[in-house]
């Protein structure tokens, strides 16, 4: 009897309705001809990059001559991929958001205080007209933009962020939801308020170039601009009433389900979160990071899963940062800069633990005689020396959805080259409705293909019935 393998990465409702999980690994269909619909495949790993400042990694973003920069605890940081330099200072805690311009300037809102920098200076923004409860900071043809919550937003001059006129803003006014933030997307410009959203357009108009876009409204706003992003196709964000969300033209639809919902509902203080979309073997990956874990959606399969470091109740990616076809990420709990690798299978030198869980198996309430166990997964991939020469994968099982759990049983993965190492877990006693668990610590390849069970259904003489037999003699 195949055992179905995990199809959504987060169960948070109730354990009677599913247990599934996905913990640092995601689904991927399979090709025509494969052997099964879909395999399991573990997350890229983190090679470390650079440590810069004494950490965390706040924020990071480039300019567009190719200058890096990274905000380290209080500190500004230029030329990070060579010998960073220090520029400056700035606010040590609050939300930030960096954007950079044509010019060579990178714009840094920390809180509602604004700073330029270049790679050879950081200017805090004291022009009067400059909007002084401003909550979000995007960029758009040559101008950067600043929304306000009473649904104001302004725009700069011309490739120069410390340039703000008085008379250069317009109100997003036809719901009186003020502005939680923006999102250049699709040449078009987002207003996000709290529970619609507008969009405007640059139409070059001499006295003020935005207009709004007749017939443009989304009813649906935002919850912080923090969990705002994009990539070329993708803009994603998660809505006031706690719902994930794709635009998809002149509409938003709907990404996230009930268990990823409850899940970020028990998150406090969400502005704290942190959203980038990366790409890795031909997926695209939106994370959603905050101190309290952190969810990940691939837009290629519209499936959600988990990512945690070890020891931690959280991804340690804080910030994200795509430079040079490199996707890199901040510690959010230390200095340390890390490349996404999928060649590694650890975080720096943290082991990477993947984890599955699988739905509940049962026979309508029959009391399950069960022979033994068997998983299908990429094998012989143990490494020459050290650990993981020999890896392991471990599985344990409940019988009462995953409330409690039996003793912990390894089996061997398969030394180097031993590519018919198969798992396999025998004499696991009796059970109504039975959900197993495994899990690969060592540093090797993770593919799951599938997972089998011998059984015996009472009332229902099968093969598995004289194998269960064999066995208890």
């Amino acid at each position: 009897m195949r055992i179905n393998l995990p199809l959504h990465g987060v169960s948070e409702r109730s354990a009677e309705i599913t247990n599934q999980r996905m913990l640092n690994m995601y689904l991927e269909a399979s090709q025509e001809g494969a052997k099964g619909k879909y395999a399991l495949i573990g997350v890229p790993g983190l090679t470390a990059f650079k440590t810069v400042g004494s950490g965390p990694i706040r924020a990071m973003a480039h300019d567009s001559h190719g200058s890096w920069f990274v905000i380290s605890a209080g500190e500004i940081y230029a030329d990070v991929q060579d010998t960073p330099k220090l520029l400056g200072t700035v606010p040590a805690s609050g939300t930030i958001h960096m954007v950079t311009n044509l010019d060579g300037e990178i714009a840094i809102l920390v809180g509602s205080q604004l700073f330029i920098a270049t790679v050879n200076d950081l200017t805090t923004v004291t022009d009067i007209d400059y909007p002084r409860d401003a909550n979000h900071l995007i960029y758009q043809d040559s101008r950067f933009i600043l929304t306000r919550p009473n649904g104001e937003f302004y725009i700069s001059a011309i490739d120069d962020g410390t340039s703000w006129a008085a008379l250069d803003f317009a109100t997003a006014e036809r719901h009186p939801d003020g502005l939680v933030g923006g999102l250049n997307a699709d040449a078009q410009l987002l207003l996000f308020g709290e529970d619609s959203t507008e969009i405007w357009q640059n139409t070059g108009n001499s006295t003020f170039p935005y207009e709004r876009y007749n017939g443009g409204d989304i009813e649906k706003g935002l919850k912080a601009a923090s969990s705002v992003a994009k990539d070329g196709v993708h803009s994603i964000w998660l809505g006031a009433d706690g719902v994930f969300y794709s635009k998809n033209g002149r509409s938003a639809v709907r990404i996230s389900n009930h268990d990823i919902e409850a899940r970020i509902a028990k998150w406090s203080n969400i502005e704290n979160a942190n959203a980038f979309i990366f790409n890795s073997q031909g997926h695209v990956f939106y994370a959603f990071s905050h101190p309290e874990g952190c969810v990940v959606f691939d837009a290629i399969t519209s499936r959600w899963h988990e990512r945690q470091t070890y020891g931690q109740s959280r991804w340690r990616a804080a910030c994200h940062l795509k430079f040079t076809g490199t996707d890199y990420v901040g510690d959010g709990t230390s200095n340390q800069i890390y490349s996404i690798d999928a060649s590694a299978y650890a975080e720096g030198t943290d082991p990477l633990v993947s984890k599955i869980v699988t739905p509940t198996i049962g026979d309508e309430k029959r009391r399950l005689r069960i022979s033994s166990v068997v998983l299908d997964i990429d094998s012989g991939v143990g490494l020459n020396t050290g650990q993981g020469e020999d890896p392991q994968v471990m599985m344990r099982y409940s019988d009462d959805a995953g409330r409690t759990w039996s003793q912990e049983l390894w089996r061997t993965m398969g030394v180097m080259g031993a590519y018919e190492a198969r798992p396999q877990w025998n004499r696991l006693g009796q059970s109504r409705a039975r959900v197993y668990e495994f899990s690969i610590s060592d540093p090797v390849k993770r593919v799951i293909t599938g997972a089998y069970q011998e059984f015996v259904s009472e009332g229902q003489p099968t093969v598995g019935r004289q194998l269960d037999a064999a066995l208890s003699r």
